[in-house]
């Protein structure tokens, strides 16, 4: 499994970095903040993400290979961690869950 954070901002996006907070719920009803930190740019300015106009797309993972231990309901909420109350620019955040299959040479 890989999870990942997926953030668009404008090209006017005032920082070269995003500070997150990641609030995770678990089955058995136990909780967990982490806070992620996701470089934007270079100390130059330039981008690395990728740029389509005047929208930057970003993902960051933060969790590959892993697995959900227990069955039941996951739930995750992110929230800015910027000094700013309102981040201006930023266009969408979320979260992307993907299963991926293993690769047939680990497997024999």
């Amino acid at each position: 499994m890989l999870i990942s954070v997926n953030l668009r901002t404008t090209v006017d996006y005032s920082y070269s970095n995003l500070y997150v907070f990641l609030y995770s719920e678990y089955p058995d009803g136990s909780s967990h903040k982490d806070t992620l930190e996701f470089l934007l740019a270079e100390p130059d300015g330039k981008w690395l993400g990728e740029n389509t106009g005047t929208i930057v797309e970003f993902k960051g993972p933060i969790a590959a290979g892993g697995r959900f231990s227990k069955q039941g309901k996951y739930t995750f909420k992110l929230q800015h961690a910027m000094r700013e109350e309102e981040l201006k620019e930023v266009v969408d955040i979320g979260l992307c869950i993907e299963k991926f299959e293993a690769d047939p040479e680990e497997t024999e």
